[in-house]
């Protein structure tokens, strides 16, 4: 199901789950007066919370995603621990080529071509494709994705 709550908030996944976002938002009031930066933390805190269990719905505000902490965070751990960076989602390799400077390398397996292994994806955070440090490449008002990046840092151990 793909359904445009508000002009600005649009929600793709099974209708089940996209009902139950609907229910969840209805009270913000379709975030009339509300900045964009505080609206993606709202829709960031509902799609991580645990009793919503709502992590394959995609969340688009004002035609951006708003990506969930916990499922990426996951993703990355699940690299770390195993050392293995086939074990690369495609949600995660979508966050990674859309919102922390990266061009898409053609797809999943040219990205994991270019950083093959664990300290490339470090570097790579150290110094993305723009030539700085990813979370200084993004903008202020990406609130979520901030809080990601920040959190991946410290999985990999980035400053």
């Amino acid at each position: 199901m793909d359904k445009n709550i508000t002009k600005k908030l649009r929600v793709i996944g099974n209708p089940s789950d996209v009902e139950k976002f609907e229910g969840l938002i209805v009270s913000y009031d379709n975030f009339e007066g509300f900045h964009e930066a505080h609206v993606r933390t709202i829709i960031q805190d509902i799609l991580d919370s645990p009793s919503n269990k709502l992590r394959q719905l995609t969340v688009l505000y004002d035609g951006n995603t708003v990506w969930s902490k916990d499922k990426l965070l996951k993703d990355v751990k699940t690299i770390v621990k195993n050392k293995d960076m086939s074990k690369m989602t495609n949600h995660l390799y979508e966050f990674l080529h859309l919102c922390c400077g990266s061009i898409a390398h053609y797809n999943k397996q040219g990205w994991i071509d270019t950083y093959p292994n664990v300290s490339d994806l470090q570097s790579f955070f150290k110094r993305n494709e723009f030539g700085g440090n990813v979370l200084d490449s993004i903008p202020h008002w990406k609130t979520d994705v901030i809080k990601i990046v920040s959190g991946i840092n410290k999985v990999l151990g980035v400053r």
